[in-house]
C-alpha cells in the first residue's frame, strides 16, 4: 500500500492528460489555463462547486496525489505500476481473475501505445491506499472491471492509461514509490 496514511480517498485533483505528440491541442490547453490564473471555480449548480489550483509541472509540495512524478514515474520512467482507478475490460472473459483477463490486460495495454507488460497482477482492491474497490464503482456500462498491477520489461513514461474507459479516467496507473520487483 501507499504509504501516506493520511489518504482517504477524497479528490485532491483532476488532470489533462492530451495524446502525445498533440502540439496543437497543448498549446491551446496551455492559453486557456494561462486565462484562468492560479485559482478558479467550477460551479455544477445544484451538484455544488470545486475550487481549483493550478499546480504547476514538477512542483512537489502538495499531497502525494498532487504530485507530478506520482502519474509519471519521473523522467526515465517506472516499471512497476498499478492502478488508481479500475481498469475496464475491452472484452468479457469467462472468469474475472484469469489467464485470459490477463491476455486481456495486455491487449489493452498495446491499444494504448505501451509495451506488453512482463507480469500482470489481477486485484480486487488498488495498492493505493483510499482507491475504491473496483466493484463499488457506479458505472455508466457494465464492463468487466478489476484492479491491476503492471510490470513492464523496461521503464515506462507515465500517464498510463488502460482499458475501455481510459480516455474518461478509468484504468489510470500511478506509480508506487517501493517498486514491488
Amino acid at each position: 500500500l501507499d504509504r501516506n496514511l493520511g489518504a482517504d480517498g477524497h479528490l485532491l485533483g483532476a488532470a489533462l492528460c492530451l495524446p502525445r505528440g498533440s502540439s496543437d491541442g497543448r498549446d491551446s490547453l496551455h492559453r486557456v489555463v494561462a486565462r484562468l490564473g492560479g485559482s478558479f471555480s467550477l460551479d455544477f449548480g445544484e451538484n455544488g462547486s470545486w475550487s481549483l489550483s493550478r499546480v504547476l509541472s514538477g512542483d512537489d509540495t502538495g499531497p502525494l496525489g498532487t504530485r507530478e512524478w506520482r502519474w509519471v514515474g519521473g523522467a526515465r520512467g517506472r516499471r512497476s505500476w498499478a492502478t488508481v482507478t479500475p481498469v475496464l475490460l475491452d472484452r468479457y472473459p469467462r472468469h474475472l481473475f484469469s489467464a485470459e483477463t490477463q491476455d486481456y490486460v495486455a491487449q489493452s495495454c498495446e491499444y494504448a501505445g505501451l509495451p506488453r507488460p512482463r507480469t500482470i497482477e489481477l486485484l480486487s482492491t488498488s495498492r493505493f491506499r483510499g482507491a475504491v474497490p473496483w466493484n463499488q464503482y457506479r458505472l455508466p456500462v457494465r464492463r468487466p472491471a478489476l484492479h491491476v498491477a503492471l510490470e513492464f520489461g523496461e521503464p515506462v513514461r507515465g500517464p498510463v492509461l488502460v482499458g475501455w474507459g481510459r480516455h474518461k479516467g478509468m484504468g489510470l496507473f500511478g506509480w508506487l514509490e517501493d517498486e514491488w520487483t
